[in-house]
């Protein structure tokens, strides 16, 4: 079992170095609200060698992340 911060959000990318569209939006209002702890684990990865590694490591690191998320269930009354 793992602890959660209620207040944690990670956005997860890698495809994008940084936030765009509705994400950046999100992410703005998140800011200016200023309750939540906000992370961010965005990477675009170049097809070579390095970047094949780079996204090796970014997926380790998204599993622990992941690991962090509650599951919910989801019932209908």
């Amino acid at each position: 079992m793992y602890i959660l911060k209620k207040n944690r959000i990670t956005f997860i990318s890698l495809t994008q170095s940084e936030l765009s569209g509705d994400f950046k939006l999100i992410d703005k209002q998140l800011r200016h609200e200023n309750k939540y702890d906000i992370h961010y684990i965005l990477l675009k990865f170049e097809k070579n060698l390095w970047g094949d590694f780079k996204y090796f490591l970014n997926c380790l690191k998204q599993l622990v992340e992941i690991k962090k998320i509650k599951s919910c269930d989801f019932k209908r009354q």
